[in-house]
């Protein structure tokens, strides 16, 4: 959000800088963390995880985003672009308070649930 606004006022250059370094950061951030949760929780499936999570985040950041994404900057501003992705996010951000409280039960229904496939 705050890359955006600093963008859209024009703000010193090292401003929206330092933003786009925490959105680097974040990104490489929420890619390595959902790969050593997947190989923590998934040692079986560790191989099949990591190549579906990296394909998955090259296509959605790569391709997918791409393909919209400037035509809406150019549309929009990029404030209001920005400010838009970051309410995504906290939305997303949200889900991770049930995960928390309910993360190993789901974990231990998955387990239970391949384990009754496999017979």
């Amino acid at each position: 959000m705050g890359y955006g606004w600093s963008a859209q006022e024009r703000d010193l250059w090292i401003v929206p800088t330092v933003f786009f370094g925490f959105i680097s950061f974040g990104c490489s951030l929420g890619s390595t963390t959902a790969i050593t949760f997947a190989v923590d929780s998934y040692r079986q499936y560790a191989g099949e995880a990591l190549v579906t999570l990296n394909f998955s985040k090259n296509i959605f950041h790569g391709l997918v985003f791409s393909l919209f994404f400037n035509r809406w900057l150019d549309a929009e501003g990029s404030r209001r672009v920005f400010v838009a992705i970051g309410g995504i996010q906290v939305g997303c951000l949200a889900s991770t308070i049930p995960m928390y409280i309910y993360g190993k039960r789901a974990r231990m229904w998955t387990v239970r649930k391949n384990l009754m496939e496999k017979f």
